[in-house]
């Protein structure tokens, strides 16, 4: 039986399940969040030496034990409570997940902070939030963009899933960049929430709360920024550089 209120919905087609763990490299160890009924996880078994399940849902631990045996650890706990402790205690690991849709941009925000130990990750989100961290301008394409190269590699409809959900589904490939800067992750994060809060809203007067008129006047100067700009008529890019610049964490 899904559980509503966990946000399951299972994939059911085995060909699109080997498709996506196809586009992960072959590694030591896998984290899958969220395993469902292992229609993931068979695939993942044949490719890592190691593969550990995080699972919510108690009642499909037994299942989960039972039909992979000894080939994978199978975690019952929940990633947004106790995947820091977990993931801080392996070296690197690749990530693969049918993410549950109601808790898919905090895990995505959980997995940023361990960036430095996750090379590539394939996870499905509802297409609405896939959007917006692959194709449009928000603070989870923001917060992504500094660690991870992403694209969209498959587009599901409903009826790939047990129960249906009400929308369409994608699934997002993260390939982590080389030469990353090294930041305050906690800083940044607040600096977005300023930033997309109230998205009509002129971003310099909302970043007037953070630092000195004059200050800021200087940092739209040296980046050609209007000071009649909104957070909509910026780029990726331009937002980062900004942060850098307001944090004074550039190079």
């Amino acid at each position: 039986m899904r559980k509503k209120s966990l946000g399951q919905h299972f994939l059911t087609n085995p060909q699109i399940a080997e498709k996506i763990v196809s586009y992960l490299n072959s590694g030591i160890t896998c984290v899958e969040i969220g395993a469902g009924e292992g229609i993931l996880t068979k695939h993942l078994i044949e490719k890592f030496e190691k593969v550990i399940v995080i699972e919510k849902d108690s009642e499909l631990i037994p299942f989960l034990k039972d039909k992979f045996k000894e080939k994978c650890e199978v975690i019952n706990g929940d990633v947004l409570t106790d995947g820091e402790k977990i993931f801080s205690k392996l070296e690197s690991f690749y990530v693969a997940s049918n993410l549950p849709y109601n808790i898919s941009s905090p895990v995505t925000i959980l997995l940023l902070k361990f960036y430095k130990k996750i090379p590539q990750m394939v996870l499905m989100y509802q297409k609405e939030v896939a959007d917006k961290i692959s194709k449009e301008v928000s603070l989870l394409s923001c917060a992504v963009y500094p660690y991870y190269n992403v694209k969209e590699v498959l587009k599901l409809k409903p009826g790939a899933f047990s129960p249906p959900p009400k929308v369409d589904s994608a699934v997002l490939f993260f390939e982590r960049k080389e030469n990353i800067l090294d930041f305050n992750f906690k800083k940044y994060l607040n600096f977005l929430k300023v930033a997309f809060q109230n998205r009509r809203k002129v971003l310099f007067k909302k970043l007037m709360g953070m630092m000195e008129r004059d200050r800021l006047k200087v940092i739209y100067l040296k980046m050609n920024l209007r000071e009649d700009i909104r957070i909509d008529g910026m780029s990726i890019e331009e937002i980062f550089k900004l942060y850098l610049e307001v944090s004074n964490e550039k190079n």
